[in-house]
């Protein structure tokens, strides 16, 4: 989520005009940064970055068709090189650092293929599969996992049928969406002490705790923040900009991502948090006016009705 937030936040100042030409060619630079590391670290975080090039794109060829390529369109492109520079620099010294590391042991062709989590993504309930995770262990060869992983979602795709997959992309989307708490303390046994702090601390404590005496208000809490979140999102339909744009296509792509490959679960979503959050900011005010303009309308349908 810290480098989503941060691939955000670098695009943000290198598409402003009115910043110092210095300032948004150091955020494009880092902007590569922040995509090369988001790469290495967690590839399905990717989709921000996509949707800024498909609408950046998008933008450059309206303003520029029929008018060749102008002054003004020249700092886009030296932005765009920047970018690229800090991509590629930043991988390949990344890159080699992964190669050369003797702390963990790596075995390249030990990769585990993108199908397989796709094969995974239409069994039970779309998410993780322990059976499918162990053959990848048992398999000789990277072809061999592919082989399995193709065979069975063929089968799996198969006896799910047409509707019967359009059915189950929608239950896969209600899991992926619907847990406010991004399965907090559902998944893993990773904290087992109780609450022992004092003041705030035990408080924070009391809510987030597995024996902590606030756990369920917390979940309640969390669970009424994130259906109002989405509710802003859903009703801002009316904000066009571009930034609202890249954003809303972001949101898109992330659950397009979590319907086709491993999902089935909220927690997927806790990379793309910064997203949504700044999504609902910008299109609160958009949210409120036509909320604003719902409530008069039905104040004057009932007040011509009496």
């Amino acid at each position: 989520m810290p480098l989503v937030s941060g691939l955000i936040l670098t695009y943000v100042i290198a598409q402003k005009s009115n910043f110092r030409l210095v300032w948004r060619l150091l955020s494009a630079l880092g902007n590569g940064c922040f995509l090369t590391a988001i790469y290495f670290i967690k590839p399905s975080a990717i989709v921000p970055i996509i949707a800024i090039v498909s609408v950046e794109f998008l933008y450059l060829f309206r303003n520029s068709v029929g008018n060749g390529i102008k002054s003004q369109n020249l700092k886009p492109i030296m932005i765009a090189l920047l970018l690229c520079v800090g991509v590629i620099t930043s991988y390949v010294y990344v890159n080699h650092e992964v190669k050369t590391q003797q702390f963990i042991k790596i075995t390249p062709n030990r990769t585990i293929p993108a199908i397989h989590f796709i094969n995974m993504g239409v069994s039970g309930d779309g998410g993780y599969n322990e059976k499918d995770a162990l053959e990848m262990g048992k398999q000789p060869s990277q072809k061999a996992m592919v082989d399995y992983s193709k065979k069975h979602l063929i089968a799996r795709l198969k006896k799910r049928g047409l509707f019967g997959y359009l059915k189950f992309l929608v239950h896969k989307q209600n899991k992926n969406s619907a847990d406010g708490t991004f399965a907090w303390l559902i998944e893993g046994h990773f904290m087992s002490v109780k609450p022992a702090g004092k003041g705030l601390t035990r408080l924070f404590e009391d809510f987030v705790y597995p024996e902590g005496k606030y756990l369920s208000d917390f979940r309640y809490i969390a669970q009424v923040v994130w259906i109002v979140l989405l509710l802003i999102i859903a009703l801002g339909w009316r904000s066009k900009n571009k930034l609202t744009q890249i954003l809303r296509l972001s949101i898109v792509g992330l659950f397009m991502y979590l319907l086709i490959f491993e999902g089935g679960r909220s927690r997927y979503l806790i990379q793309g948090l910064s997203v949504f959050w700044l999504m609902a900011s910008l299109v609160l005010p958009d949210t409120m006016t036509m909320l604003r303009s719902k409530l008069k309308w039905l104040q004057k349908e009932g007040l011509t009705q009496k």
